[in-house]
């Protein structure tokens, strides 16, 4: 499978895989691997948008591991700035979440950029 550009050497070893869904299998076992994949995909735009559906997987991953816990602020961070300088890129693949309700309007969110947003939100 076609690999975004400048990924580490360490990961390479993906172009072997034929299909997303096994590709993400693998990365999730290795969750630092995953967020450098991230990072070094939402850089190759034109990948990025040819692997829309692997961006969303791995997004809705990284959200579900962040909102129970499971993932280290240091790379909710990463995916947090990723999202922010790629906003345009990855707002459909964002999931939303949350609701987060004021003035009795409900405004749908996503629980890793809510949560990284606020150190009193992180505890």
């Amino acid at each position: 499978m076609e690999l975004p550009v400048a990924l580490p050497h360490h990961l390479t070893h993906l172009e072997n895989i034929v299909n997303e869904n096994e590709m993400l299998k693998i990365l999730v076992n290795e969750p630092m691997d995953l967020v450098v994949f991230f990072e070094k995909a939402c850089t190759d735009t034109a990948w990025s948008i040819s692997h829309q559906t692997i961006m969303s997987k791995i997004l809705v991953w990284m959200t579900y591991q962040f909102f129970h816990g499971a993932l280290a602020v240091e790379m909710a961070e990463r995916v947090q700035l990723q999202v922010i300088k790629h906003y345009e890129l990855l707002r459909d693949s964002l999931p939303k979440d949350i609701a987060i309700v004021s003035e009795g309007k409900t405004y749908p969110a996503n629980s890793l950029m809510f949560g990284m947003s606020s150190p009193i939100l992180l505890g």
